[in-house]
């Protein structure tokens, strides 16, 4: 007698190729594009779609691997249609994700299952009918939030429901449904709330209740939250024996007893995050039925997903167990996942410097004060006020980039359709999340900050610039990114250096560690950069920079980059001082220079004595130095005791002794 065989069904019929004016055009022009066949699955039972070169006509894979065997939509149509295979497809990944409904739709009358189509009707994004005809297709942008990709949904178990983000491929039929635009748009919050629902994980069940799951703690009593849900109108009789449940429920849920539990259990969530007690409050309720009381799963299913709705958005208890050390990009300066900000006036090479640093990141060079990167990546670099090819590609070479293809995207504040790229619009930062996603960047550069603000948001309003910085911050935690960003100084300060930043005192706040970068006060042609706050640790040592040219293959002019990394023992506050001191007309110094000039003009004076009329006259030690370095003040010595001169009136005095530089 022969063995049982499994019968094969008829291999199916593939829908014709798409053609260009049904695609998106985000997709058209992405080497992403594959051909694809049905083939029978190894026991052959079942045929399945495998993604082919549309070049060679061989089976392929859709992760990174065969990214060299992906072409364009109109490569991949016209080897498909050459090679005569049953389609083509798009490869998952890189931002761009898929969601797949299968047994959905009725192939002959297009009607839908009622479930299914809530969310494809919720989704605002390109859709279309797949190769059988009994299932959808969505494609946005976006990326999955947690582990789980296929799973019958959990109120219509007939629905397959299937979710990517990378190493799949999605059939392309161009079949698209009526609702859905022809475009890929970003639908993070949707597919969040879809994931949520289909993969949500139940806690273990305690041992007390084994259709229950999780345990926590009772806040409020049984009593208290009873009179908390009967306060309203609808709840008032879901206590009392009086009421026919089944009345309740076909007036409030059209007859859908498994709706009225979830609606009634996740009402008494709101008020407590332990299973056990819903379990409670829902048994002393008239929906409390056999179903209920007799099927564990349903129990369980049906609290679990009442706690996981009530606490969407609510905050969780703290777990001080759950601690970790600061991690650094640059150790003890700028920390990871962390908003970092630094501060200055136009000229100081702030943008050059954060060029440097990126350098650092994406090559492993040490920084300027010879530390190494604790981590090495990409690059996602925003940049409103400088030309990529004439400044920033030749300073990034400079600072010791290879020319060629580096790990950086550049960002410019237009956008190629002639908008603006707002960071307080959210369909702007997930772009930024998918860009520092695509080249793993451990650096994000904003220079400067305002100029990506947007239109809309006055940055000396601190709500609003904290309802950017914010979501950015957030960014920045899930990345592990450390995003620095760059901002001009007002044109008046306080005397400190965190209030000399232009805009709102929300910036800094919003920080983990800020810097101010200004001239070197006595030293001509030097910058240092300070901290002005450092949240995470003490300050670090402030650094000593200068700028320096080298010669950059395919340049006929020298480019300058920052060099040094000296420590500097001035603060910040010291640096914002002596720039007030020098926009004050008449202030601290100008009055010191006057002194200074004054007690001079006569010819050299002892520098102890001049120190000492100094002191009575009210300037600081600090300030008369630079009071020095603004008249040029040179310093001589004559036998045990220092002069100090104008470079005009030194005379006969100092004509038989050796100008010696004084040791200040």
């Amino acid at each position: 007698m022969a063995p049982d065989t499994k019968a094969v069904s008829p291999k199916p019929v593939a829908p014709p190729l798409p053609t260009i004016d049904q695609v998106p055009p985000e997709l058209a022009g992405l080497k992403r594009w594959v051909g694809w066949n049905f083939i029978l699955n190894p026991e052959g039972t079942k045929w399945t779609k495998r993604p082919f070169c549309t070049h060679t006509g061989v089976a392929i894979g859709a992760n990174k691997n065969w990214q060299h065997k992906w072409v364009d939509f109109a490569t991949a149509r016209a080897g498909a249609a050459r090679l005569q295979l049953e389609g083509v497809g798009f490869v998952l990944g890189d931002g761009f994700l898929g969601v797949d409904f299968d047994r959905c739709r009725d192939s002959t009358t297009g009607a839908f299952r009622a479930v299914p189509k809530r969310w494809i009707d919720d989704c605002d994004s390109y859709g279309e009918v797949s190769p059988s005809g009994t299932g959808v297709h969505l494609l946005a942008c976006g990326v999955l939030p947690a582990s789980g990709h296929k799973s019958p949904m959990p109120d219509d178990v007939f629905v397959m429901c299937e979710m990517y983000d990378r190493d799949r491929f999605f059939t392309f039929t161009g079949q698209r449904l009526d609702n859905k635009p022809l475009a890929i748009r970003a639908q993070q919050a949707h597919v969040n709330a879809l994931h949520h629902h289909v993969f949500g994980k139940a806690r273990p069940a305690p041992a007390d209740d084994p259709g229950v799951a999780g345990v926590a703690r009772e806040f409020l009593s049984d009593e208290k939250i009873v009179a908390k849900i009967t306060a309203s109108k609808k709840w008032a009789v879901i206590f009392s024996p009086d009421t026919k449940a089944q009345a309740f429920v076909a007036e409030h849920y059209q007859g859908d007893d498994s709706v009225a539990d979830i609606a009634f259990c996740t009402l008494v969530a709101r008020y407590t995050m332990s299973p056990l007690q819903v379990a409670r409050l829902w048994q002393r309720s008239i929906l409390w039925r056999e179903k209920s009381a007799t099927r564990a799963d349903y129990r369980q299913s049906t609290i679990a997903r009442a706690i996981a709705e009530a606490s969407k958005g609510r905050p969780r208890l703290v777990n001080t167990t759950n601690v970790a050390d600061v991690s650094w990009l640059w150790p003890n300066r700028f920390p990871r996942g962390k908003l970092v900000l630094i501060d200055g006036d136009p000229g100081q090479a702030k943008s050059m410097f954060s060029l440097a640093v990126a350098v650092a990141i994406m090559t492993g060079r040490p920084f300027l004060d010879g530390a190494k990167p604790e981590a090495t990546g990409g690059v996602v670099l925003l940049s409103a006020e400088d030309d990529l090819r004439d400044t920033i590609n030749p300073r990034l070479v400079a600072a010791g980039a290879p020319q060629g293809p580096i790990p950086m995207l550049h960002v410019a504040s237009t956008k190629p359709d002639g908008g603006q790229f707002s960071l307080a619009d959210a369909n702007d930062r997930f772009e930024l999340e998918m860009m520092i996603a695509r080249v793993d960047a451990k650096l994000v550069i904003i220079d400067p900050l305002n100029a990506y603000l947007g239109e809309k948001v006055d940055s000396h309003n601190d709500q609003k610039i904290r309802q950017v910085l914010g979501p950015l911050s957030e960014i920045a935690n899930k990345s592990g990114a450390v995003i620095l960003c760059l901002r001009h100084l007002a044109k008046s300060g306080g005397p400190k250096a965190i209030y000399r930043g232009m805009g709102s005192i929300g910036y800094t706040a919003a920080a983990r560690a800020n810097f101010f970068v200004a001239e070197h006060p006595e030293k001509q042609g030097i910058f240092v950069i300070a901290a002005s706050k450092f949240n995470l640790g003490p300050k670090p040592p402030s650094l000593e920079y200068r700028i320096e040219t080298v010669e950059v293959q395919g340049l006929a002019r020298p480019v300058p980059r920052v060099a040094g990394g000296a420590p500097c023992d001035l603060t910040a506050n010291e640096l914002a001082a002596a720039q007030n001191e020098d926009a004050e007309i008449g202030g601290k110094l100008g009055t010191a220079v006057k002194f200074l000039r004054e007690i001079l003009e006569n010819g050299p004076a002892k520098a102890s004595e001049v120190e000492r009329a100094a002191r009575r006259e009210g300037h600081s030690d600090r300030t008369l130095r630079r009071a020095r370095v603004e008249l040029n003040v040179v310093a001589s010595q004559r036998g045990r005791s220092w002069y100090w001169a104008l470079p005009e009136a030194q005379g006969a005095m100092f004509a038989n002794v050796e100008a010696n530089r004084a040791p200040f």
